[in-house]
């Protein structure tokens, strides 16, 4: 019998997705900088916009749902598994699938806003509706 052919592409991915992760253990274990974040919440939508000085470097959580991003101002080169490297200049817009973690490098002070649905009604409900704790609760989610 032989084994499966390993897809070039998957194993792409999650090699980036170990890098960010290890990425992300390492950052944690410096001073966190402190990053002012803003709720809102209107007709079973949820905007989580941040305020990123230059400088920062952000690693964010997994998301279970397809969102929006915001890029009202700022400069950023974000990491994700799915899209690789892309360098943005705001005003930008664009759709984030299911499953994307993000590597964010912010080069200008920057107001970036997650949108996503959700029926939650604080931001910690919001955010356990729409982060998950690892790729392994994201795989028991898709499998519902």
């Amino acid at each position: 019998m032989m084994p499966a052919k390993k897809d070039p592409a998957m194993l792409k991915r999650l090699d980036l997705r170990a890098r960010i992760s290890a990425l992300e253990a390492t950052l944690l274990q410096l001073p966190q900088q402190e990053i002012e974040i803003r709720h809102q919440f209107s007709g079973g939508m949820y905007a989580r916009s941040m305020l990123a000085p230059a400088g920062a470097l952000i690693v964010g959580g997994i998301y279970k749902k397809a969102h929006y991003v915001v890029l009202a101002f700022g400069r950023v080169t974000v990491i994700t598994e799915t899209e690789g490297e892309q360098h943005i200049k705001a005003p930008a817009m664009w759709a984030a699938p299911i499953g994307t973690k993000r590597v964010i490098q912010v080069f200008e002070d920057t107001l970036w806003t997650t949108i996503v649905a959700t029926t939650a009604l604080t931001p910690e409900d919001a955010m356990a509706d729409v982060i998950a704790k690892s790729f392994e609760d994201l795989e028991a989610v898709w499998s519902q």
